[in-house]
């Protein structure tokens, strides 16, 4: 836990993602804290623990005796939770938890597959967030479509003091909307209001002008078959200041989720056609190859994969490359 002094009338409680790690002189939040003079504590966990309740519960004397009465909890995924499941431990008043989780114990959320291997039950003996942990107020912030988020954000939306705020087609991503120091500063003055209307309105505003959720609603669309309008908001993208490369990234990754819908609905033609496109995208990239040629075979289409794999061996070394499409044949076999 670290710890910035500052002027503001209140003290900005941090909580780090699943992927930041401790390093001397940082914490998760440190930079729009100095930027706004923020008073400001900060947590962040040595690995993907979910931050453990023992390990908070010894850090919380101290956090409630040198942080000010007024306290706004923020987080990040990982940290989301933190900042909604220890809310009352820390004597936080306020929450702002972007794209966080209900819990991660198989026994809470059988459908989230995407954490349970980081699920210790030693360290989280009763993981699940409850109304009673909440600081008064909290605001959750996610993708009402994305399939885990969504579906976590159904479960803590049932808990009297959150507030939804939905940011939809992020994904995961929703944590670029408040990306830069006076996106902060403002979803912040809102938070300190208990004023959700307020923060959903500001939400909306920022998604024309905000790159990043042009480039990844510009995915969505292409995703589901909104190619006209895929191509509007890529421009706009562009136009924000995303570079060429991600955004054929982006294309490319967007092109086999197409596939992979398409194929799913029995459109096999089409399937094979939107997987053909993703190769063709982003052709100096082995991994969009590889998973391009992999799709393929799975259509029945050998002869398209095999250029593709090819092309993979080429630009990574044999080797390499055919490690990675052995191991992917062997999920795709045991999955299908």
């Amino acid at each position: 836990v670290g710890r910035r002094p500052g002027d503001s009338p209140f003290t900005l409680v941090t909580f780090a993602d699943l992927t930041a790690r401790p390093k001397p002189g940082y914490f998760w939040g440190l930079q729009p804290a100095e930027r706004l003079g923020l008073d400001c504590i900060g947590f962040i966990a040595r690995r993907e623990n979910w931050y453990p309740a023992a390990s908070v519960a010894r850090c919380a004397e101290v956090v409630r005796r040198v942080a000010k009465p007024e306290r706004i909890g923020y987080g990040y995924s990982m940290g989301g939770y933190a900042a909604l499941k220890y809310g009352r431990l820390l004597g936080l008043t306020r929450a702002l938890a972007i794209s966080p989780q209900f819990s991660i114990d198989p026994a809470d959320v059988p459908w989230d597959r995407l954490y349970r291997s980081h699920f210790q039950p030693e360290l989280h003996p009763a993981m699940r967030v409850k109304a009673s942990e909440l600081a008064p107020w909290a605001a959750v912030v996610a993708d009402p479509w994305h399939p885990d988020d969504g579906a976590h954000l159904r479960c803590l939306e049932r808990l009297e003091g959150v507030f939804p705020v939905v940011a939809p087609f992020l994904g995961h991503s929703a944590f670029w909307l408040f990306a830069g120091t006076a996106a902060l500063d403002q979803a912040l003055r809102r938070v300190l209001d208990a004023d959700a209307a307020g923060l959903r309105r500001l939400l909306r505003a920022w998604r024309g002008g905000s790159a990043v959720w042009c480039h990844i609603v510009g995915g969505a669309a292409l995703c589901s078959g909104r190619g006209a309008l895929a191509e509007r908001l890529w421009e706009r993208a562009a136009a924000l200041g995303v570079q060429p490369a991600v955004l054929r990234k982006g294309r490319a990754e967007a092109l086999l989720a197409r596939a992979t819908r398409l194929r799913g609905a029995g459109r096999r033609s089409e399937a094979t056609a939107a997987a053909r496109l993703a190769a063709a995208a982003l052709p100096d990239d082995p991994k969009v190859l590889i998973q391009a040629g992999q799709f393929l075979l799975l259509l029945g289409d050998a002869a398209g994969a095999e250029p593709l794999f090819i092309d993979a061996l080429a630009l990574t070394g044999e080797r390499n490359a055919t490690a990675h499409i052995d191991r992917k044949s062997t999920r795709l076999n045991s999955s299908h």
